[in-house]
């Protein structure tokens, strides 16, 4: 959808991927991780929490969202940060993808 809009970020783009994350997460809470990859992965899923918090903010408010870019992208680094170093203990190879994420 972003794509198809020239990067223009709709209300309802936030909550796609809330939703999209709720799923996400409840895999990732079913996982039985290692112990020395379990406080990576709760990291992981506070990562997402706080992104998701900020994302229904700017759901409820548009414009806060808007007007904190940098926010978005030190939680999307935090949010990629942790994801990597999660994947890096239980031996997987780094991500090759890239996503635009509202």
């Amino acid at each position: 959808m972003l794509s198809a809009h020239s990067g223009y970020i709709y209300r309802t783009d936030l909550l796609a991927q809330v939703d999209a994350d709720k799923l996400f997460l409840a895999a990732l809470r079913g996982i039985t991780f290692p112990t020395d990859a379990a406080a990576a992965a709760e990291n992981l899923i506070a990562a997402i929490e706080a992104y998701d918090a900020f994302l229904m903010a700017g759901y409820k408010d548009l414009a806060s969202y808007v007007s904190n870019p940098n926010e978005d992208d030190h939680l999307n680094a935090t949010r990629a940060q942790s994801s990597g170093h999660l994947r890096s203990l239980l031996g997987l190879p780094a991500s090759t993808s890239t996503f635009l994420r509202p």
